[in-house]
Formats: C-alpha cells, sequence, structure tokens
C-alpha cells in the first residue's frame, strides 16, 4: 500500500466510524425516549388511579355518593365500544 492509499483507507474508516457512532447513539436515544415514554404513562396511570381511589373512600365516608344511572350507562357504553375497536 502506497501513502495515499494508506490516507483513503483511513478516511473511509473514519467516515464509517463516524457513521456507526451516529446509528447507535440514535438508537441509544431513540430506547431512552421509549424508556421515559413508558415511566410517564405508568406514572399517570397510578396517579389517575389513585386520585380515584381517594374520591371514591370520601365519598363512602361522607356518604354522599348518588348514582346517575344513565351517565354510568352511556360512560360503560363508550368504553365498550373502543375496548371493541
Amino acid at each position: 500500500m502506497n501513502k495515499t492509499t494508506k490516507s483513503e483507507f483511513t478516511c473511509a474508516m473514519s467516515i464509517v466510524y463516524q457513521y456507526l457512532h451516529y446509528m447507535i447513539y440514535s438508537l441509544l436515544m431513540l430506547c431512552v425516549s421509549e424508556i421515559l415514554g413508558v415511566l410517564l404513562s405508568v406514572v399517570s396511570i397510578w396517579a389517575v388511579t389513585a386520585a380515584l381511589v381517594i374520591s371514591a373512600v370520601q365519598r363512602i365516608i361522607e356518604g354522599d355518593y348518588d348514582i346517575d344511572s344513565r351517565v354510568m350507562l352511556i360512560t360503560s357504553g363508550c368504553a365498550v365500544g373502543v375496548n371493541i375497536l
């Protein structure tokens, strides 16, 4: 190999290294963003669950639970419809 060929080879390897480095970095950032998204989703579900449980306990303790059957039927029908889709 002459000097020019070594230089071209080194340049090509540098480009390949930079490309692979960029691809690995992009993949890691994608994984990190997915993990953060899942974590946020789980935390928000737990927060809503805690708020509903606290609200339910307060209603039971105070005896203030008036059930509107029409609203409950519409809500449950929409939930079933969304789950079927």
